[in-house]
């Protein structure tokens, strides 16, 4: 006679149930809640907060914000080094042209008399002694300390009691949101780190309705005009930079961000991502510089 088998002596109430094979989720009122957690992750795609992939991405940020800090301080070394023959070199390598950029920037940020103005990377107040001669009330920020020391000077000769310098990261500005009428920044959004950021931050301390104006360094659209300018960027500035201030490397440095940066159709897409509205850009001087607007909604 063939034995029978163990599964045939055990209870009938047990063979082939779930339960008798694993505890039951009555007395675990927890798993129900992990396993809708782990299926929502699961349809989203999203890795688990202890993932591989969660601690690379980790590991990333954090070389990420490394890489920014560096660039900051070293940017922020160059700038103190060159302060004090900043402005004469503005003067001599832009045959004088910036101060009509300059206008021109705070002409397309629509100031009345009596508005409120932030003239950020004011540098040595160029933009802010502009816009107080118009009757503008301006704060001025920077990074850099010696280029603020040089341009209080310059404030106290020209218009004591007009302006107020403070120091600022473009990308973490200390005022409230909604602090100023208009923002106006020149030839600084090529040395941030997160240039949309930084817009953001223009927008979120403008007022609604208020300008957000950005002036910077472009290269040329003419083929003629961009050979041109690229010898003239590569040769000349560093050779005249080095007998002007004594640092070529500073006017090696500047040169490359030129060309290095973004274009002014994607400078302006950084805007619309910065939640700038009616957007716009003008070439000057034959695209040498170029004059980007956005609305705060």
């Amino acid at each position: 006679m063939r034995p029978r088998s163990r599964r045939a002596c055990w209870p009938r109430r047990l063979t082939g149930c779930a339960r008798a094979r694993r505890p039951c989720t009555a007395s675990h009122p927890r798993r129900p809640r992990l396993r809708r957690l782990h299926r929502q992750r699961l349809r989203r795609r999203l890795p688990a907060p202890n993932s591989a992939v969660c601690r690379a991405r980790g590991i990333m940020k954090t070389a990420e914000r490394d890489v920014a800090a560096d660039k900051r301080t070293m940017v922020r070394q160059m700038f103190a080094q060159i302060a004090p023959t900043y402005d004469l070199l503005n003067t001599v390598l832009s045959a004088n042209v910036h101060r009509g950029w300059r206008r021109a920037a705070l002409d397309a940020a629509c100031l009345t008399d009596g508005c409120c103005l932030l003239d950020l990377a004011t540098g040595t107040a160029d933009v802010a002694l502009a816009a107080a001669r118009r009757g503008v009330r301006v704060v001025g920020a920077d990074f850099c300390a010696p280029l603020l020391r040089i341009g209080q000077t310059k404030i106290r000769q020209q218009a004591p009691g007009r302006i107020c310098l403070t120091l600022g990261e473009a990308d973490h500005l200390p005022f409230a949101d909604g602090s100023f009428d208009a923002v106006v920044m020149a030839f600084a959004l090529r040395n941030v780190p997160s240039p949309e950021h930084a817009l953001s931050e223009m927008r979120r301390v403008t007022r609604r309705g208020g300008w957000v104006v950005n002036l910077e360094l472009t290269r040329p659209q003419n083929t003629t005009l961009a050979h041109m300018y690229r010898l003239y960027q590569n040769h000349v500035m560093p050779f005249v930079g080095w007998l002007v201030s004594g640092n070529r490397e500073a006017y090696t440095y500047l040169p490359r961000t030129i060309q290095d940066f973004d274009s002014p159709a994607q400078v302006a897409e950084h805007c619309r991502r910065a939640g700038l509205e009616q957007v716009s850009w003008q070439p000057l001087s034959g695209g040498l510089a170029t004059l980007h607007r956005g609305q705060r909604p």
